[in-house]
């Protein structure tokens, strides 16, 4: 099978929502959706087509990292989807790489992936691409609350994302204590607030879930130094 990679258009948008929502029924988007992201700054959606059709695609975008002294540029790799006829050639990888080199040209210094633990073949093409995984982390999500609600009794910071999926804002370190985030998030027309916690630190699951957020799954953070 021969595989055309390159940057995505908004035509492809259809294809790219329809091929989404085949692998991730649970995690749906529309065309407009995808345009919309398509046409945004600082981001490329590198789509792989076989006889002219969308079988695979990997959406990357510009973002900070929070952990850097001086906020550097990050690239965020993001949905990697391949379709089960287009699988064990190495499609992934090659989309991943194609993203690596679109994030360097943005002017970031690095790349990070979020991967479910168990996702064996995602984790290969990031390691084929020179990803370092970080130890197991605990997604937990809630949703927006009026803004009165007072969040995590801990520091942490934020960062908003608009993916072909959803509109919301990630909780990450390094810690300054913030109050009223997902209050933040209804202001701002998020439908999501997301934290990544070490599966080892107890007390802020805990603490989380008491605060109405709920745990996803175990997912690892997979990081490349780009340039």
């Amino acid at each position: 099978m021969t595989f055309d990679i390159r940057p995505a258009s908004a035509d492809d948008a259809p294809a790219i929502a329809a091929l989404n929502n085949r692998i991730w029924p649970d995690l749906p988007t529309t065309p407009e959706r995808v345009t919309k992201a398509l046409t945004g700054n600082n981001r490329t959606c590198i789509v792989a087509l076989a006889s002219d059709q969308v079988v695979g695609f990997v959406d990357g975008f510009i973002n900070h990292d929070s952990q850097a002294a001086d906020w550097a540029l990050r690239w965020e790799v993001d949905l990697v989807a391949v379709a089960p006829e287009a699988r064990e050639h190495g499609l992934a990888a090659r989309m991943i790489a194609a993203s690596n080199e679109r994030g360097e040209r943005a002017g970031a210094s690095s790349a990070r992936a979020v991967v479910r633990v168990g996702n064996i073949g995602a984790e290969r093409s990031f390691e084929v691409c020179g990803y370092t995984p970080s130890e197991p982390h605990q997604l937990m999500v809630a949703g927006p609350e009026p803004s009165q609600f007072i969040a995590l009794a801990v520091p942490f910071c934020w960062v908003f994302v608009e993916t072909l999926t959803y509109k919301g804002l990630w909780v990450e370190p390094p810690y300054e204590r913030l109050k009223d985030v997902r209050g933040l998030v209804r202001k701002e027309n998020c439908e999501t607030i997301g934290l990544l916690v070490p599966e080892d630190d107890f007390r802020q699951i805990e603490e989380a879930r008491d605060l109405g957020f709920g745990a996803v799954n175990a997912y690892r953070l997979w990081t490349h130094k780009l340039g």
